[in-house]
């Protein structure tokens, strides 16, 4: 493609009326955490931040992975996998997920893998 041949099709560009894409109904998170990877809806999300130290509860639950302190509240720190069936990973988490539902509890997250918008269409929910 020659010189000028760019230049019409740069031009062109621009005489073309603008058209916008839909915005995402959704933004999702896609994280891995124990051998298992999931997405994670933003807006049920209040953040997510570094894992801080975790204090060790003894508990017969095994997603119950312990407390952490996040701006002066605790928070119950839970494990994702063992919630749904998976293996946890054998190293401590990285980063939490405070849910936005319930303030107090946060889920514990090995790996954030990406951020992607989607139609309302796309997602399937497990449930309440």
């Amino acid at each position: 493609m020659g010189v000028e041949a760019l230049r019409a099709a740069f031009d062109a560009s621009f005489a073309a009326p603008y058209t916008e894409r839909p915005a995402p109904e959704r933004r999702l998170l896609h994280v891995r955490s124990g051998e298992r990877a999931f997405f994670l809806d933003v807006a049920e999300l209040a953040g997510i931040h570094a894992c801080p130290e975790l204090g060790v509860v003894p508990s017969r639950r095994e997603t119950l992975l312990g407390i952490a302190a996040h701006r002066g509240k605790l928070l119950c720190v839970l494990r994702l996998p063992a919630a749904l069936g998976g293996r946890a990973g054998l190293e401590p988490p990285r980063w939490i997920a405070i849910c936005r539902a319930r303030p107090g509890a946060a889920i514990a997250l090995d790996e954030l893998l990406a951020s992607r918008g989607v139609g309302k269409s796309d997602v399937g929910s497990l449930g309440n």
